[in-house]
């Protein structure tokens, strides 16, 4: 490593006096504008105390966030030559030089990216002990307690693997693994998580099971399913006119009172898997790598692309029964209904008559989707996030670059 790359760590510790009390160790965290709050502001507020308590207290722990869209955000890119392992290597550099040019003694990005190992391991971090730089990967966190699965990764990196680097202390030693880590294991964010080298970096792994499951929760939850299909504008119109017509069809309701729950299921299946099937065609959403590159990420980005849809279109399903049940209440006549089906109705009769309703209004919001901004519903694709991200940190160093000529 170049004494350029040494610079702010030869400056704050060994100038102020690490091992002495006074000493200042500041850590850089990266993250790109869309990160949510909890997991880079709140994070970075309690990681001074907690590196305080199980790092050293001889010091004092600075935190600087950053949110920029030029954060590194290459790793698990199938554009990079080398494929992803060769993609994360390129953002720690890139990371590296964050850290130089910030005068950071540390630097720890976030992204929302999974990370995996070859052998199908979910990587929750990844260190490099040479260039004091470090990626957490968000969805590997999983959907609860991310922040504090996030602390104990970065503060568990900083004790096993830049503690010694930096010439701090620490409270609890760890032990050597035959890979040279300097732990074997510790339980961790919900698992049995272990570290290893891999490529001369530090690696906090999840096995292949419980890691992958967690992965893909993480990952939709980062899709946010839910808003992506309730904000789809013209599909709702088209739904909530369907829905208008179709219930106030007489030969709805004979079919509503001939048809058993059994049949009036698999027409509900087969709407919501219409629209899912409608949207992915439509708006181009499967994935499909432009080259070679590990199977797993494409199962990943297309898996969690179907469970967002999933997800929102059952979502969408139950407002609009729970929409329709209730217009019934209002313009349905019981007799009326009855003189229909030929029989008295029941509460069960006006949700068998909202069940099919419900059916076949989603298949009209399935087509009135088709008139939405591609770019909409493409939220619900996991590599569009970070297409978008691509797109803006090129934008912004292009308008640097032009600023600078200027």
């Amino acid at each position: 490593m170049t004494s350029e790359t040494n610079e702010p760590r030869v400056r704050r510790l060994e100038g102020d006096g690490a091992s002495e009390a006074g000493g200042t160790v500041v850590m850089g965290l990266l993250a790109p504008p869309q990160m949510p709050r909890d997991v880079v502001e709140d994070l970075a507020a309690e990681l001074p105390q907690a590196l305080s308590e199980h790092v050293s207290d001889r010091v004092s722990w600075k935190v600087q966030v950053v949110r920029d869209p030029r954060v590194p955000d290459v790793e698990g890119s199938p554009d990079v030559e080398g494929g992803y392992e060769k993609g994360r290597e390129e953002a720690l550099e890139n990371i590296r030089e964050w850290r130089r040019q910030e005068g950071w003694d540390l630097a720890v990005c976030m992204t929302d990216l999974p990370l995996l190992r070859s052998d199908g391991r979910v990587v929750v971090a990844e260190a490099s002990p040479q260039q004091d730089v470090a990626l957490v990967s968000l969805p590997a966190l999983g959907v609860i307690r991310r922040r504090r699965h996030a602390r104990e990764a970065i503060v568990q990196f900083v004790r096993e693997v830049f503690g010694e680097s930096l010439g701090l202390g620490w409270k609890s030693e760890g032990r050597r693994d035959e890979s040279g880590g300097r732990f074997t294991e510790v339980v961790a964010s919900g698992g049995r998580v272990a570290t290893g080298a891999d490529h001369g970096h530090s690696q906090l792994v999840i096995p292949a099971g419980l890691g992958q499951l967690r992965l893909v929760v993480g990952m939709v939850r980062a899709t946010h399913p839910f808003r992506v299909i309730l904000g789809l504008s013209y599909a709702l119109t088209a739904a909530l006119g369907t829905a208008a017509f179709t219930v106030l069809t007489t030969s709805i309701w004979q079919l509503s009172g001939a048809l058993g729950s059994v049949r009036l299921l698999v027409l509900m299946v087969v709407s919501v898997v219409g629209m899912i099937v409608y949207l992915i065609v439509v708006h181009d959403l499967w994935y499909r790598p432009s080259g070679r590159e590990d199977r797993e990420y494409t199962v990943l980005f297309n898996a969690t692309t179907v469970i967002t849809l999933t997800l929102g279109a059952l979502s969408f399903y139950a407002a609009l029964f729970a929409a329709t049940l209730v217009a019934e209440a209002f313009v349905i006549e019981g007799s009326v209904l009855g003189g229909a089906i030929g029989r008295t109705p029941g509460l069960g009769d006006f949700a068998a008559l909202a069940w099919i309703t419900t059916s076949l209004s989603m298949l009209g919001g399935a087509l009135g989707s088709g008139l939405q901004t591609s770019d909409e519903v493409r939220e619900a694709a996991y590599t569009y996030h970070r297409e978008r991200r691509t797109d803006e940190g090129r934008e912004q160093r292009n308008d640097d670059s032009e600023s600078g000529s200027g």
